[in-house]
């Protein structure tokens, strides 16, 4: 739930719980409760979290009657938010101040100072019905009014520029460019496009050739205009690789010498065209030269992009995450917990994992433990989401579904989302209600018999012209792993998943390869062909291939 309000013209405060690292997820701190050993640490969940007297609405009112907008701030256009971490003491005093998330241009000191004037005007947390010591998370956003932020547009939104301007960089990238010899010998000039992106330090990574034209003089008079690379009928293919390594390495050279392009007065690292020229064929008369006036930046990237925004996403290296979690997740022993968890995941641009945070109040912290052991697992794991071929930090939601399976009916809230795994008592799997085809729908459904035996078999079915189920299994199940199957399928088939195809024959039908294994790990060793199994029942969880 977010609260905002407008403060003197300029100031936004969004007064709510919020999780470091812009990420979608809204939390004052993590939900996973900590159990603390004695008194003498903070708590950062407890059943009644600290808070301001008089609420929220009093707390914004008290930031908005005091915190100013820093005129260094103002003049920079600069816009942001300010993340504060501090102790709520049992008597409602503040203790160490912390700035999570600096913005610069004096909101750090000013979100500081007002922070302070807050001590002691808090109702302390609870835990287990005593007042206890609690680290609170609160953000505080500085946003200009329009005509501010229409005032200082020029100032705080900018393309990334070269230090010392268009003749430097000039001067920089020619020392790096030369012709190769195999173009001069053809006559040729040439024309590329680079693009690369400025980073928010200066500094230039992703450099790519976006364009090459190709020009050739025969003789005087006689040239020819610029063509594309592609159409020019080039007899030595290996001059294209050339300028494009000449070109890369001039670029390369003025890494570091960069001022990073502004969006509301922050660095930001952006995407820029650069034309690159190789003049040869009439050198003698004009030297080689370059032209950078048709520097153009093509894209300012965010920080992090949800999941939605990028063209590849985010996965590990072996296997989905979905498919992962399902065959490492485990009912803690003991939890009563019953419901859905939600996990926020952050997936830097290097494959480096930051997370799980969670975004649902936990009270039980085995639940919590568990997810966290789990995604341990997967650090070091991850190829990075991608943006028009280059990798980026992304942000990854998934909601994890907890259930005893008791034998009672569940009723769903219908507030509940999907969920991405269940875990039951049983075991973990990939829930099938995102997709729906029928192997996940066996990954989701099946359940280990009370067998001690070991099996894997293919099995065919279908819906007969009449909308009765046809079925077939090779040797292989016992009696208890067959019933099971085929209750399954028996199941599917209610559910619509499994319906007759016009003209297909019983020996047309679709057929899945299904193991039973007490250890899947094992199972592979044993038989190769239990690894390529389309769904694998363990003793702990059925997992779909």
């Amino acid at each position: 739930m977010k609260k905002n309000i407008t403060v003197n013209r300029f100031l936004t405060l969004v007064l709510v719980s919020f999780a470091i690292l812009a990420s979608p997820m809204a939390q004052a701190q993590s939900a996973a409760k900590v159990l603390q050993a004695n008194d003498t640490k903070p708590y950062t969940y407890v059943e009644q979290m600290p808070q301001f007297k008089g609420g929220d609405t009093e707390m914004m009112k008290f930031l908005g009657s005091n915190i100013r907008y820093p005129q260094e701030a103002q003049d920079a256009g600069l816009e942001g938010l300010v993340v504060l971490s501090f102790v709520v003491e049992k008597d409602g005093t503040l203790q160490d101040i912390e700035i999570l998330k600096k913005l610069g241009g004096g909101t750090d000191k000013e979100a500081a100072r007002v922070v302070k004037l807050m001590d002691g005007l808090w109702t302390p947390g609870e835990q287990d019905g005593k007042l206890v010591a609690v680290r609170y998370t609160l953000p505080i956003r500085f946003a200009l009014s329009e005509a501010e932020r229409a005032a200082t547009a020029a100032k705080a939104n900018q393309m990334a520029q070269f230090k010392g301007g268009p003749e430097a960089l000039v001067q920089t990238m020619q020392r790096h460019l030369q012709l190769p010899a195999e173009a001069a010998q053809e006559n040729l000039d040439a024309r590329v496009v680079v693009k690369f992106t400025v980073e928010k330090d200066g500094s230039v990574s992703n450099i790519k050739l976006e364009q090459t034209k190709l020009k050739k003089t025969v003789g005087p008079g006689s040239e020819l205009d610029y063509m594309d690379a592609a159409t020019f009928g080039l007899g030595n293919r290996a001059i294209l690789a050339k300028l494009s390594e000449a070109a890369i390495t001039a670029l390369k050279a003025t890494s570091g010498q960069w001022r990073p392009s502004l969006k509301d007065g922050q660095p930001v690292a952006a995407k820029l065209l650069l034309p690159v020229q190789f003049l040869g064929s009439n050198a003698a008369e004009a030297p080689r030269q370059l032209d950078v006036s048709g520097l153009k930046e093509v894209q300012k990237l965010k920080d992090v992009y949800k999941y939605d925004e990028v063209n590849i996403k985010p996965t590990l290296k072996d296997m989905p995450l979905e498919k992962f979690l399902a065959k490492n997740l485990r009912f803690p022993a003991a939890s009563s917990f019953e419901g859905n968890v939600k996990v926020h995941l952050l997936i830097n641009k290097n494959g480096k994992q930051m997370g799980p945070l969670f975004s649902t109040a936990v009270n039980d912290e085995r639940i919590t433990d568990e997810i966290t052991r789990v995604f341990k697992l997967t650090k070091r794991n991850w190829i990075p989401a991608q943006v028009d071929g280059d990798p980026v930090s992304s942000a990854l939601d998934l909601t994890i579904r907890f259930i005893i399976d008791d034998g009672k009916k569940k009723k769903d809230s219908e507030s509940d989302s999907e969920p991405d795994v269940v875990v039951t008592e049983m075991g973990a799997h990939a829930s099938a209600s995102k997709g729906h085809t029928i192997d996940n729908f066996l990954a989701e459904n099946l359940r280990y018999p009370a067998t001690q035996a070991e099996g894997i078999a293919i099995v065919k079915f279908g819906i007969t012209k009449s909308g009765s189920l046809h079925y077939e299994m090779s040797p292989g199940f016992d009696d208890k792993m067959a019933d099971e199957v085929l209750r399954v399928l028996k199941l599917a088939k209610d559910k619509g998943l499994l319906v007759h195809q016009q003209n297909q024959t019983a020996s047309a039908m679709p057929a899945l390869t299904i193991s039973f294994t007490k250890n899947e790990n094992e199972a592979h060793e044993k038989n190769g062909a239990s690894s390529g199994a389309d769904v694998v029942i363990t003793k702990y969880a059925p997992v779909q291939n």
